[in-house]
């Protein structure tokens, strides 16, 4: 009988302390140190580049196993900006963005996956009111306590599609039609 209460003993002590280290951490975006990039053709004649700098979400991140992380990440559709006032208001217009009739684009994980160095990040993408299954490459840029005594996680992300699966204009299929995003995100720790 000492045995067997020992044993359980044991076995509930070990169960509980390797609870502690799988643990899942909530890890919010810092909005001033993220943002999403976009790189477009400009007729086939040259590269757009712009960014949205209204970013915002949480990462839920298992350190033991990646595949129990989740990811959701909101963009202000509206925050917008080429460097150009004139084309932000054209980009933001019903010809492409409609950012007045759809002003948030979310991407909310299904899976989360370790590939070598990459993590992909499949989920669902939904932007001017569509909603597709896409994957986000994404690498850890880095990971650690910041000189305030919070942890900070550091992921810079990639994923494309083309502009007239969500009903932008365009040439389906084409090299014009193709818009690529850069994640740039920094998450805090929740305390």
């Amino acid at each position: 009988m000492k045995t067997l209460i020992k044993t359980t003993a044991l076995a509930l002590t070990l169960l509980s302390s390797s609870a502690v280290f799988a643990k899942t951490d909530k890890l919010v975006i810092d909005a001033t140190h993220s943002f999403v990039q976009f790189k477009a053709s400009h007729m086939g004649f040259s590269w757009l580049l712009g960014r949205f700098n209204d970013v915002e979400g949480v990462l839920m991140f298992d350190d033991q196993d990646i595949t129990k992380s989740s990811v959701k990440v909101t963009v202000n559709t509206g925050s917008l900006d080429s460097n150009h006032a004139k084309r932000n208001k054209h980009l933001t217009s019903d010809d492409y963005i409609d950012a007045a009739k759809f002003p948030k684009a979310t991407f909310t994980s299904t899976a989360v996956a370790q590939q070598g160095e990459d993590v992909l990040i499949t989920g669902d993408f939904m932007f001017r009111g569509i909603t597709k299954s896409m994957t986000i490459v994404a690498q850890e840029v880095g990971a650690g306590k910041d000189p305030w005594g919070g942890f900070r996680r550091g992921y810079e992300g990639k994923l494309a599609f083309d502009m007239t699966d969500f009903g932008m204009k365009g040439k389906p299929g084409s090299a014009k039609s193709n818009i690529q995003l850069s994640l740039f995100i920094e998450a805090i720790k929740a305390k």
